[in-house]
């Protein structure tokens, strides 16, 4: 997410030049807090969008993950991204109210474009092994191909056209991806020693009982709910990679016990994970407002909006119950 929102922000504030837009005024806002949006709190849509994705897709047990690809959890995701980009979109209009009495600048954009200069023959090449990747990745499944293998090779074919080279490699943060190696490992722990098995017992007790169950009255939405209200709590004091990994820990036993998809857990986890009620509380967020020189939106009105996505994202929820029970989910 840190990446993207370095990159989609200078252009949010490129087309806010272009269209003279003054600083921090409500359609530079919602111009800037739509770009921040689109490549933060909406990573959950798909499976490798964040390492937080991976981290949460590596601590469902075996049985589930094995059934969760990178096409069955873009599927089983994307009512709730539509809902939510929607619901995020009619936020910033209402609580903003943007109007716009100038047509952009077509000659500024084109002094963008010339600036920017045709695309290369490496980079061409580029966007067509992405392609490929993300091709792979749909069809990897129906050839009984790890989703890693294919990601293995787009690397393989990064390396061959040199946008990948000796100084991308060392310039690697190897001691985040040994961290996260480390965290996926704790999920295999957790399973193969049944840890969480207590907390299971807790909320389900024996097959057949659980309607005596301590969390058996609040119901498949209530709990989901009581997933996403922890995960916006828990990530107020903590960093978005712990939260995930310790509140997965105890609430993918209680899925389980509770008929509800452990997927579904992850899923809402990673919805409210992104969230902004205070400036420095996702990091993702804080490049976005320094990629903009903080001139499309102020933090005062990034917390007006942070509220009301948490409350959209709640909302759509909600609404996502009927389609996940006619995947099986709950």
């Amino acid at each position: 997410p840190r990446g993207r929102a370095a990159l989609t922000g200078p252009l949010a504030l490129a087309v806010a030049q272009a269209s003279r837009l003054k600083d921090r005024e409500p359609a530079a806002a919602v111009l800037g807090l739509a770009a921040w949006i689109g490549s933060g709190p909406l990573m959950f849509l798909f499976m490798n969008a964040a390492p937080v994705c991976l981290l949460a897709w590596g601590l469902l047990p075996a049985d589930r993950r094995s059934q969760i690809d990178w096409l069955s959890w873009l599927v089983a995701a994307l009512p709730l991204g539509a809902l939510v980009s929607l619901g995020a979109m009619g936020a910033l209009f209402v609580l903003l109210r943007p109007s716009i009495d100038s047509a952009p600048s077509r000659e500024r954009l084109n002094l963008q474009l010339a600036v920017l200069g045709p695309p290369t023959s490496r980079e061409l090449a580029m966007v067509v092994v992405l392609v490929l990747t993300v091709l792979g990745w749909f069809v990897a499944p129906a050839l009984h191909v790890h989703v890693g293998v294919v990601a293995i090779l787009g690397l393989f074919a990064a390396v061959a056209l040199g946008s990948f080279d000796q100084g991308s490699l060392r310039e690697m943060d190897w001691g985040y991806l040994i961290y996260y190696g480390g965290a996926l490992s704790i999920g295999h722990m957790v399973h193969a020693l049944g840890i969480g098995g207590g907390a299971a017992a807790g909320t389900a007790g024996e097959p057949g009982v659980l309607d005596s169950a301590p969390l058996a009255f609040v119901g498949p939405v209530g709990f989901l709910l009581l997933v996403a209200a922890a995960g916006m709590l828990v990530r107020l004091v903590i960093e978005a990679s712990q939260a995930i990994l310790a509140l997965s820990l105890v609430f993918i036993p209680m899925a389980t016990a509770m008929g509800v998809n452990p997927w579904l857990v992850v899923v809402v986890l990673l919805a409210t994970s992104s969230l902004w009620f205070s400036d420095k509380q996702t990091q993702a967020y804080e490049v976005a407002y320094r990629a903009t020189d903080g001139r499309l939106y102020s933090h005062a009105q990034a917390k007006r909006v942070a509220f009301g996505y948490a409350a959209v994202t709640l909302a759509a929820i909600v609404l996502c119950v009927p389609y996940w029970r006619l995947l099986g989910m709950l």
